[in-house]
C-alpha cells in the first residue's frame, strides 16, 4: 500500500515536466530540488534564449518563469512564447513585483505572480490546481 506522500509524488510525476527559468542560479536549484523532492519532474533553464529554444517543443504542465531575466525579461519571454502558441499555465516568481507589474502579469495570461522567497508548500498547491 502506497502512502499519502507516495501517492502525492507519483501524482506529480504524471502531470508531466515542470519547466523553471531563472537566472538567479542559488534560488533556482534550490527550487527544483524543492520540486524534485516533492516528486515534480523538473527541467530548468538559466537564460531566456535557451528556454525559448526549448519551451515550444517541450510544452511543459507548468511554466515557473522568474519576471526580471537578463537580456529579455520574463514578460517579454512569456509574450513570444504566447505568439508560438505555447499554452502551458504559467507562474511568475520575482523578487520585486509593483501592482501596476502584476497587473499586467496577469492581464496577459499568467495564473499568478508570486514573490520570492517562494513558500513551497503554497506553490505546489498552485501546480496542482493548475497545471495540465
Amino acid at each position: 500500500m502506497l502512502s499519502d506522500g507516495d501517492e502525492m509524488a507519483g501524482k506529480r510525476r504524471r502531470l508531466g515536466v515542470i519547466a523553471v527559468v531563472d537566472d538567479d542560479s542559488s534560488f533556482r536549484e534550490a527550487l527544483v530540488a524543492s520540486l524534485i523532492s516533492l516528486g515534480f519532474l523538473v527541467v530548468e533553464f538559466e537564460a531566456p534564449h535557451t528556454a525559448l529554444a526549448a519551451l515550444g517543443q517541450l510544452m511543459p504542465a507548468c511554466l515557473l518563469l522568474d519576471l526580471d531575466l537578463p537580456v529579455m525579461s520574463g514578460l517579454d519571454l512569456y509574450n513570444v512564447l504566447l505568439g508560438q502558441g505555447f499554452t502551458a499555465p504559467t507562474i511568475f516568481i520575482t523578487g520585486n513585483a509593483s501592482l501596476g507589474i502584476r497587473a499586467k502579469v496577469l492581464k496577459s495570461g499568467a495564473v499568478a505572480c508570486l514573490n520570492k522567497p517562494v513558500v513551497i508548500d503554497e506553490l505546489d498547491r498552485l501546480i496542482l490546481s493548475v497545471a495540465r
